[in-house]
């Protein structure tokens, strides 16, 4: 075995094309099928990094029949810490978001996780400095407390020893910290403080705020023994409370854990895509490991001829092909566990504790399994071809450069498939690129420069009102609005329910144009709420019909703006102005119950509403063709907004307006807190990243099926050169020209490339016909394509080409 590992270390330097090539190949497909198993490894199936984490678990409650989760469950949670027996340490805890600040340092928004002292004690951490939460701190009317985390403590209080004991404001309320937690600790999803969650002793059916809850499985009990627990109390809710409790359905789940995967599909989802990345790959370099191993017949022959095995050769052959897999393996490792640490550490910064930075250890051995599988895949049947025939015409070749080891029909269609992928991937990069710096280029001309954007949110206490908390929420975000505007160089203040220029959110709307007719329209336009002088904010100005006045903001008003796109689309539809024309939605098959603006929607999608206004495209949302997106304005109050975001127009910088903004709301009401406070250029540049970040992926996975179809090329020229090395010498010693010799060389080239450019091209064009997409874009991207592939091809038969116009005629007499 330890010869068979030397000699595929030699053959690693004997042959470095194959080692480089076949190497990078395999490094790339065992690279991401390492990390695909890694990351989904973290999302579907999480490891909890705390002490006996397997066995932390959350109590769902579903309503089954609005499917959407149901929280306000604050009367159940305390009679399930009361009557279950199955889960201890049963807490339950809400995520708010906070401002931070002390007598000498600015306000720092904060996610605070306010729980009860069984929620805290279920992590099983003990504080890095001063106690955790205990029962008394829940207690109504106890002092406030914090226990902050180790970046806040850092970051806000430099890591002062002393820091136990301080009364610092979370909000308007003065809390004193009583502890500080490890470094890491973020449980129990994302928080970086902790407070008491403070119930009263009863509440009544579906009364309260959302909360969720957690705990810990009793010694020796399992998920099953506790579902069954669940369902019992389940139906006594349901025959005590038949109205709300009806159709509430309970289950145990495990922090992270996806609903509706099951544990087949969680499987698939894990491998299956890595495994077809792998398949790829494989097919591709096992062209390359069949061409070296069409060169050794002579050497496989004399071995068996000298008594070897057969097992013993595909053994052999395998452990040289494993030596590869293994340092392909390695590397793909190396660079899986950088590229998951980059996404984890900067795309994903709000991930949840248990997603952390790093390969798993099950992921390293996941890679080793990977270089195995490959090692048999690409040794396998090379190896079993090599020593299926008789030794006599293998030995017949021995001393010169012939071969009887051929490609097949299967080979073939491998190779003109790949060729074909490449020339439906190409054109779709080409076009999805273009479209990224168009769209780039089209946002870049918004004056971006002179806005800053704020999410602003209001501490809400679990038991209060909703009407009471939007009117309170009103008030104070009128109060702010003035303030600011008050400020020097600000020139307008505006809020809507999302940051403009971000990710748009669309849904399918039916257009009466009279009373009684059909839909007009055949588009999903982008849905907005938006305050009162958002359009003169961003100078764009109403053209057609009126503004919005305040009576339009009353709850129940039916009108809406629409912008000159969606007026464009209707009356190149209808030939009919919107102004006077309905609007309704239609129920989303997108949005999801969790999602926000989810219940707004479904109330939407029974109701008409009339377009008073037609408002210049705002320029910053353009379409897959650099068109602006037609879209739909609601006017709205700031009290009712499930998510308010503030957008300021200032004179000058709008960083130094932004970093003064979290000081005058907590001035104004010390309530306000002010999240992800970013210059709208740093927003949309943030959507731009995404979007060069999958564009990114989708070139160099576009690159890496080019590279494998010129390995496939590679290799079928070198196979065919070894197989008709005497042809080309005789051909040669009878007068051919070494132009005609070449030109036989590559024509069976030439046929694989014209076979699968002409395949994945027509699918292409018949894909882009069918989904009426410009048909003129794609063909010239397949154009280009097409001498891309050429390209490839050609630097891909330059080395055996080369080697058939070398063959010397008098050697190959000779050798016939």
């Amino acid at each position: 075995m330890l010869q068979d590992y030397k000699l595929g270390v030699r053959l690693l330097l004997k042959y470095p094309g194959l080692t480089i090539a076949g190497g990078l190949a395999l490094a790339i497909a065992i690279g991401i099928g390492a990390g695909w198993y890694d990351i989904w490894g973290k999302i579907l199936s999480p490891t909890i990094p705390l002490a006996e984490g397997d066995r932390i678990v959350l109590i769902e409650t579903q309503n089954t029949l609005t499917n959407r989760p149901e929280l306000r469950i604050a009367r159940d949670f305390l009679e399930w810490r009361r009557e279950l027996k199955t889960i201890e340490d049963l807490g339950a805890y809400r995520t708010v978001a906070r401002t931070l600040a002390t007598s000498k340092t600015a306000p720092e928004p904060i996610q605070v996780a306010e729980l009860t002292a069984a929620a805290f004690r279920t992590a099983r951490v003990p504080p890095l400095l001063g106690r955790g939460l205990i029962a008394s701190d829940e207690t109504p009317g106890a002092p406030s407390v914090i226990v902050l985390g180790y970046n806040v403590w850092q970051r806000s209080f430099g890591g002062r020893p002393d820091v136990v004991g301080l009364v610092v404001n979370i909000g308007n309320t003065p809390a004193t910290v009583i502890g500080v937690m490890p470094d890491g600790f973020a449980y129990p999803v994302n928080h970086d403080a902790w407070s008491p969650l403070q119930l009263r002793g009863s509440y009544g059916p579906l009364e309260g705020g959302a909360i969720s809850v957690i705990g810990r499985l009793a010694a020796g009990v399992t998920r099953a023994q506790a579902d069954a627990e669940l369902r019992v109390l389940a139906a006594r809710a349901a025959a005590a409370f038949p109205v709300t409790h009806e159709h509430l359905q309970l289950r145990v789940a495990r922090p992270g854990e996806f609903r509706d995967v099951t544990g087949i599909a969680q499987l698939a989802l894990t491998n299956v895509p890595a495994l077809l990345v792998l398949l790829i790959a494989c097919m591709s370099v096992g062209t390359l490991v069949y061409a070296r191993t069409a060169t050794r017949e002579g050497e496989i022959a004399l071995r068996t001829a000298l008594g070897a095995s057969r097992g013993r050769i595909v053994g052999q052959l395998f452990v040289e092909t494993f030596v590869l897999t293994s340092m392909a393996a390695a590397v793909g490792l190396i660079a899986a566990d950088a590229t998951t640490r980059w996404a984890i550490g900067t795309q994903f910064t709000e991930t949840p504790f248990w997603i952390t930075p790093g390969l798993k250890h099950t992921t390293i051995l996941y890679a080793g399994l990977l270089a195995v599988v490959s090692a048999g895949t690409l040794s396998l049947l090379p190896a079993l071809r090599a020593t299926c025939a008789r030794v006599q015409p293998h030995l017949a070749n021995l001393g010169n450069a012939g071969a009887t080891l051929r490609f097949g029909h299967v080979w073939t269609g491998v190779m003109i498939a790949q060729v074909a992928l490449t020339a439906i991937a190409i054109p779709a990069a080409m076009e999805t690129a273009s479209e990224t710096f168009r769209n780039g280029r089209i946002r870049a001309e918004f004056p971006s420069r002179e806005y800053f954007a704020a999410r602003i949110e209001l501490d809400r206490a679990v038991d209060e009102d909703a009407s009471a908390f939007e009117g309170r929420r009103g008030r104070a975000y009128a109060d702010l609005d003035r303030r600011i505007a008050e400020e020097p160089g600000v020139i307008a203040v505006t809020f809507a329910d999302r940051v403009p220029g971000t990710t748009p959110r669309g849904q399918s709307v039916d257009v009466a144009t009279s009373p009684g007719s059909a839909s007009a329209f055949d588009d999903s336009p982008q849905t907005w709420s938006v305050g009162a002088g958002f359009f003169e904010a961003f100078d764009r100005p109403i053209v057609l019909g009126r503004a919005f006045h305040e009576g339009d903001r009353n709850s129940d008003a039916r009108t809406v703006i629409v912008n000159e796109t969606f007026a464009r689309r209707l009356a190149s539809l209808a030939g009919a102005s919107p102004i006077g024309s309905r609007l309704r939605y239609r129920p989303s098959p997108y949005l999801e119950p969790d999602d926000a603006g989810y219940a707004e929607m479904v109330a939407r999608s029974a109701e008409w509403f009339d377009i008073v206004g037609v408002v210049r495209d705002l320029g910053l949302d353009p379409d897959d063709r650099g068109n602006e997106q037609p879209a739909v304005f609601h006017a709205a109050s700031a009290g009712t907004l499930s998510s308010l975001v503030m957008s300021v127009r200032v004179r000058g910088n709008p960083a130094t307006y932004m970093a003064r903004l979290p000081v005058i709301a907590a001035a104004v009401n010390a309530s306000l807190s002010v999240q992800e406070a970013r210059t709208l250029e740093d927003w949309i540049s943030r959507r731009n990243m995404n979007m060069l970040v999958t564009t990114g992926a989708q070139v160099v996975t576009t690159s890496l099926v080019l590279f494998l179809s010129a390995l496939g090329i590679y290799s079928l020229m070198s196979v065919t050169v070894s197989r008709r090395t005497r042809e080309i010498g005789l051909r040669a010693a009878l007068g051919a020209r070494p132009r005609d010799v070449l030109a036989g060389t590559l024509s069976r080239a030439a046929v694989l490339i014209g076979s699968g450019v002409f395949a994945g091209g027509f699918l292409l064009l018949l894909f882009v016909a069918a989904s009426r997409d410009d048909v003129a874009l794609y063909a010239g991207f397949l154009a280009a394509t097409t001498g891309v592939m050429l390209v490839a091809a050609l630097l891909a038969s330059i080395v055996p080409a080369r080697r058939a116009l070398r063959i010397n005629p008098i050697d190959a007499l000779r050798d016939s």
